[in-house]
């Protein structure tokens, strides 16, 4: 699925990190979307370990070449969405931060995250970034669990 530039006045930002429950997050962003005729913004923050930073150069991985191949899998495994505009990019600093950040974006309607539930008590909280997007974000945020079956033929 090709990523095309957002033209909607409206978008919903979805933060993606590889896992399955970002990817179940993407595509309730891109289910709800399709019913607000919003386009989708998918957006992996990234950074450098502090302890990578000072290894010699060339040992290190390309951090931002990383970043990208997980915006371009986790929009790849989409089904297709005729008529959603779907945009992809990584944005450097830490997730909850970013994400924050771009849910004070006027043209931001909500943000879409997902969360890892892991075990019975787990199940319970929510997770580092999820809970600074909650307690942080301008906009409403939607927290979707990685075992999420709200959409038809999931």
């Amino acid at each position: 699925m090709a990523m095309k530039e957002c033209e909607s006045r409206s978008r919903i930002v979805v933060g993606v990190d590889g896992s399955d429950a970002s990817h179940a997050a993407l595509r309730w962003a891109v289910d709800e979307a399709s019913r607000r005729t919003s386009c989708v913004e998918v957006i992996h923050a990234w950074h450098v370990p502090s302890s990578e930073a000072l290894a010699p150069a060339g040992i290190c991985p390309d951090w931002e070449l990383q970043a990208r191949q997980v915006v371009a899998h986790a929009v790849e495994r989409l089904p297709e969405h005729p008529g959603i505009v779907i945009q992809g990019r990584t944005v450097e600093g830490r997730p909850s931060e970013v994400l924050v950040a771009e849910a004070g974006d006027p043209d931001t309607i909500l943000l879409v995250v997902g969360t890892r539930r892991r075990g019975s008590v787990a199940r319970l909280m929510l997770g580092s970034t999820s809970q600074a997007c909650v307690h942080h974000s301008l906009c409403p945020v939607v927290v979707v669990p990685a075992d999420c079956r709200l959409l038809p033929g999931q």
